[in-house]
């Protein structure tokens, strides 16, 4: 992902890498939001300001957020997922769940790793909504598997073309 990701960036703006790290410290800048929502409906907002001001100022983030590497795209996908669980928890509907399998769909794509959090999230999932609901439970299962499914599928393809071997990301 993070490949077309900079072809796109260099498309609209040009071969910058200015622009490039502008944009992904404004990811990262947005990271720091989403820190503090997750904060904030987690455990109250005073711990969501000091988790974004920590996070506002964690080295880590301002030095990755500088380099053309995918690790401040990955960071804000995985906040982006743990937000839109809580908003799901809140209250579920089929929409929600699509939008969070499109957000891990696209994770996977910048990070392989995000693959072991699939069957752990059904599981949290099903057993989440099987004791008010089974069929909405699987219901929702079906959507998030789908939906995952479906973003993964292009690479998948394109990968089969090109290669002749079927590699799954």
């Amino acid at each position: 992902f993070y490949p077309y990701f900079l072809g796109v960036v260099y498309f609209l703006f040009g071969h910058f890498l200015f622009i490039a790290r502008f944009i992904q410290i404004f990811i990262g800048s947005i990271s720091c939001v989403l820190v503090y929502l997750l904060g904030k409906k987690t455990f109250g907002n005073s711990v969501g300001i000091v988790a974004f001001i920590i996070c506002s100022f964690f080295g880590l983030f301002i030095f990755y957020d500088n380099m053309i590497i995918s690790t401040s795209l990955i960071t804000f996908s995985y906040l982006v997922i743990l937000n839109l669980m809580l908003l799901f928890q809140e209250k579920p509907t089929s929409a929600k769940i699509a939008f969070i399998g499109i957000i891990i769909g696209i994770s996977c794509l910048i990070a392989a790793n995000i693959l072991m959090f699939i069957p752990v999230f059904i599981l949290w999932l099903f057993f989440y909504l099987f004791k008010t609901n089974k069929s909405k439970a699987v219901k929702y299962c079906t959507i998030f598997l789908t939906t995952v499914f479906l973003v993964i599928l292009p690479v998948t393809l394109r990968n089969y073309i090109v290669s002749k071997d079927l590699v799954l990301i």
